[in-house]
């Protein structure tokens, strides 16, 4: 190891008087001391002491800079400090900077990472003084060095689990007010009533965000109490104090009437701030009396809004100066205020619902109490008028203009009568008492029935009939007088909308073999798209639709009475359409 007596002599003691002066014995002395002193720092293992030149270039190396930066002496002296710093240091120009900061001033103390010979990072504590001659220049550097790396390490460890606690207790209050506002929600949704939710948000803020809440509801330019709970600990007389101050008028300076104003939310950390304001502004009515006489240390007031209209207010106080709000809460007091006033809002729309149906069922049943009398008032005529009519064409001594005129009034009484029946039915299915009269049906038989009874109406108008029966199971549990209805009306609004010399397809076939299913097609004028949607609609009069538009109306509400289903589509106008019923077909075991 190269001993401290290799530095230039400039950068240790001035050459003292000879050793035979008188002064000699004192410069032995401090020779010995010198040398000494040299041994003590070279033997010192737990700090690495160096001298540096002017340069930086290192320039002595003791036992504990060996030990510490694991470079020997032969292999260090000569080379520049800046061989122990890392390359990010380098690069930032580091030890150049603090030679020039212990320079100026005369010592630098740092910390940081340095490197060692093998490559490994330590943490050192640094000091560096500037050396300087009788003139004051700077001759060189003393530099020491500690690892405190062991030290750095324990730092770092328990700030580690300092920053995990703190995460694991921020991740636990996340969690409390996720859960919180969780419950909230299930609780908030479950009430349809405007009164429970309040009485709901009270409760749900006692204790966990309030020692004291109070929803306050605007009616009427005033604030009025319309829930308030507290927790056990505190006094029921405090809650009674409040009638004193209530209702508050919106332009009281009260914080209730400012965030009913405003609908921007208030918070006070610190209540006897707001008192020192009160007492600044004397004469006029504020905050201070009312929450003193609630013993309030803490309060926050969120603003109840509505699709952009402000219901009201909800106040939390907290009696416990302790604990008081933080910016946190009032993020937890205007969320829950939001979901409250979703379902305030979702109370109203119920209860708005509610008397628009009660109002609509009232009007149904006005509507169908007309169409039973109606009905009733036009069947009583009827009835002589088809009987007469009938027996008149029968006279033998009629002549045939006569009886031409009396087929004609035959058959608009029976389309009369349609119509009243028709009338009936929609009144009975309104009332859900259309009531069937189940058995075995042959639907191909209906079908045929059916086909036998139009047949004068398909040869008038010279239509080409084609009917394919392939269903192999056609055997219905079904009402047979509906469901020939049901066939007869398809039919016939397939003859009236196709022109003459057109054509009309029946067809059956099984898409299952537990489904019947019947097609009839078309090439009349079609269904407009807009149309199709609402075809089976009652009292839509479109064009596919006969009088009142009752009819196909009524065959849905028959066939869905059956289990099935029924549908309508069209290529186009011009291009024709289809109408479908499905009905479920009989088992072989049911059969």
């Amino acid at each position: 190891m190269r001993p401290l007596a290799s530095v230039p002599k400039r950068m240790t003691a001035r050459n003292g008087p000879s050793d035979s002066s008188p002064e000699g014995s004192v410069g032995e002395a401090l020779r010995k001391s010198q040398a000494h002193f040299r041994q003590l720092v070279e033997g010192v293992r737990d700090y690495a002491i160096f001298l540096l030149d002017a340069r930086g270039d290192v320039a002595s190396w003791n036992q504990g800079a060996e030990r510490i930066k694991g470079y020997s002496a032969d292999e260090i002296i000569g080379k520049h400090f800046s061989t122990f710093y890392p390359p990010e240091s380098i690069e930032q120009g580091w030890p150049e900077q603090e030679l020039e900061l212990a320079k100026d001033e005369g010592r630098l103390e740092d910390e940081g990472w340095r490197v060692r010979k093998d490559g490994s990072r330590f943490w050192a504590s640094v000091t560096i003084t500037a050396l300087r001659d009788e003139n004051g220049n700077t001759e060189g550097f003393l530099k020491i060095t500690r690892d405190l790396t062991a030290r750095k390490q324990a730092e770092e460890q328990s700030a580690r689990l300092v920053r995990e606690q703190v995460a694991r207790e921020a991740a636990e209050i996340s969690e409390r007010r996720a859960l919180f506002l969780a419950e909230a929600s299930e609780a908030l949704a479950a009430s349809l009533d405007e009164e429970e939710v309040y009485q709901e948000v009270v409760r749900i803020a006692v204790p966990f965000l309030a020692d004291i809440c109070i929803v306050d509801r605007l009616e009427g330019g005033f604030a009025r109490i319309a829930a308030v709970n507290q927790s056990s600990e505190v006094s029921p007389d405090v809650i009674s104090r409040l009638s004193e101050y209530y209702p508050i008028e919106l332009h009281d300076r009260y914080l209730v009437a400012e965030v009913l104003r405003t609908g921007r939310p208030r918070i006070f950390g610190d209540v006897s701030k707001l008192s020192r304001l009160a007492a600044q502004v004397p004469g006029e009515q504020v905050e201070a009396p009312l929450l003193k006489a609630l013993s309030a240390q803490s309060a926050i007031v969120v603003p109840l809004i509505k699709r952009g209209e402000i219901l009201g207010a909800i106040s939390f106080i907290i009696t416990d100066s302790a604990r008081p709000y933080d910016l946190t809460e009032i993020a937890l007091a205007q969320e829950l205020a939001r979901r409250g006033s979703t379902a305030i809002d979702h109370a109203l729309l119920y209860t708005t619902a509610q008397e628009a149906q009660h109002k609509a069922e009232m009007a149904s049943r006005a509507k169908d109490r007309f169409l039973a009398m109606l009905s009733h008032e036009l069947r009583t005529p009827l009835t002589p008028i088809l009987f007469s009519s009938s027996l008149l064409t029968e006279e033998p001594t009629l002549s045939e203009t006569m009886r031409e005129h009396l087929r004609v009034i035959v058959k608009n009484a029976q389309l009369e009568a349609r119509l009243v029946d028709d009338l009936l039915d929609v009144t009975r299915i309104s009332r859900g008492k259309l009531h069937l009269n189940f058995g075995i049906a042959d639907a191909h038989e209906v079908l045929r029935t059916v086909l036998e009874t139009c047949s004068a109406d398909l040869a008038n108008k010279q239509l080409r009939l084609s009917v394919e029966l392939e269903a192999t199971n056609y055997q219905l549990q079904a009402d047979v007088d509906r469901l020939q209805q049901v066939f007869w009306n398809l039919l016939k609004n397939a003859i009236k909308f196709t022109p003459p010399d057109g054509r009309i397809a029946i067809r059956s076939k099984n898409l299952r073999s537990d489904l019947f299913r019947v097609e009839i097609q078309d090439s009349g004028k079609g269904i407009a798209p807009g149309v199709v949607a609402r075809i089976f609609d009652p009292f839509e009069q479109g064009e596919r639709c006969d009088g009142l538009g009752l009819g196909l109306a009524i065959c849905k509400s028959i066939v869905e009475l059956h289990g099935g289903r029924i549908a309508a589509s069209s290529p186009g106008p011009g291009k024709g359409a289809i109408f479908v019923v499905e009905i479920p077909a009989m088992k072989a075991n049911d059969k």
